[in-house]
């Protein structure tokens, strides 16, 4: 029997037959959750990034892990390839916004686009946040306008599309970071967020700074003073973060053994998997998979 492994949802499996937008999808939640929420229910990982936004008190949901009662006024903000699962109430109000990598880059002609954007924390960084009434009625136009194009026929419909899109995420960032703007502080969390994505492509093959330092252009010890900066952890840690992080979704959302955890990972075997799993866990792979189950 194959073993269960985590689903992986491309953002085609929830483009409706006939959409002419192939990068993005925006949608009510509770029109969401009738199409697509009974399919859903389980852990799964997205290869693509999503925001959520909540009109109503709506049940809960969890985040690599965190879990968070959805409550009117909450928007989150999720990168590609993390697991997550919900358990929304039938009365579930709010929207949804899918969006892919190609979406911006074509046009901005930046892979790295919305590495620029602090708000798809990586690595345990707040992800999930409440706004204040004064900004949920502008949020919830927003969408609105967003839900009007998407629908639309109108000519410069994408345009106005991702122009609302680029809104939204700089307008959460402003407000929800403050100090996120033209300063030393932002390149520096702007080089943290490209490590963050090359640890995100490389972490089974690369477990040192100086690999990632290569590849960012600046020297070890230049990568480990911004992340010391910009997170108060060294460069070390977020590479080992991302290892167990991915080794804790396997446990958990998977049926694979430890051992082919361990290969999987890139582990010489499996005895030394244990180790550095409960050295920076606190536990063994198997007591944490017991602990969670």
């Amino acid at each position: 029997m194959p073993h269960k492994s985590i689903l992986s949802v491309d953002i085609c499996h929830l483009l409706g037959h006939g959409n002419s937008l192939q990068e993005l999808v925006v949608v009510r939640l509770e029109d969401f959750m009738r199409d697509h929420g009974p399919g859903l229910v389980f852990p799964h990982r997205h290869e693509f990034y999503q925001i959520v936004y909540f009109t109503e008190d709506s049940g809960s949901h969890t985040l690599d892990f965190q879990h968070h009662s959805a409550s009117k006024g909450q928007i989150y903000f999720m990168a590609k390839g993390q697991v997550h699962t919900w358990d929304f109430h039938d009365h579930a109000r709010g929207y949804i916004l899918n969006f892919s990598d190609s979406f911006f880059s074509a046009v901005f002609l930046r892979p790295s686009y919305l590495a620029q954007f602090p708000l798809f924390g990586r690595l345990g960084r707040e992800q999930v946040f409440s706004l204040p009434e004064t900004l949920q009625f502008e949020f919830g136009q927003l969408f609105e306008k967003l839900l009007t194009e998407y629908n639309g026929i109108g000519s410069f419909r994408l345009d106005l599309i991702r122009a609302y899109t680029v809104q939204l995420l700089s307008e959460s960032s402003r407000y929800l970071f403050p100090d996120s703007g033209e300063s030393p502080l932002n390149h520096a969390r702007a080089v943290v967020q490209q490590f963050e994505l090359l640890i995100d492509a490389h972490y089974t093959t690369r477990r040192l700074p100086r690999d990632y330092a290569e590849l960012l252009y600046i020297s070890p010890n230049h990568l480990n003073a911004l992340t010391q900066q910009v997170l108060g952890r060294s460069a070390g840690d977020l590479i080992r973060d991302r290892v167990v992080l991915e080794a804790k979704r396997m446990l958990i959302n998977s049926d694979r053994y430890v051992s082919e955890i361990a290969s999987l990972l890139r582990f010489e075997d499996n005895s030394y998997f244990v180790r550095f799993f409960k050295k920076h866990a606190g536990v063994t792979p198997e007591e944490f998979r017991k602990s969670r189950k």
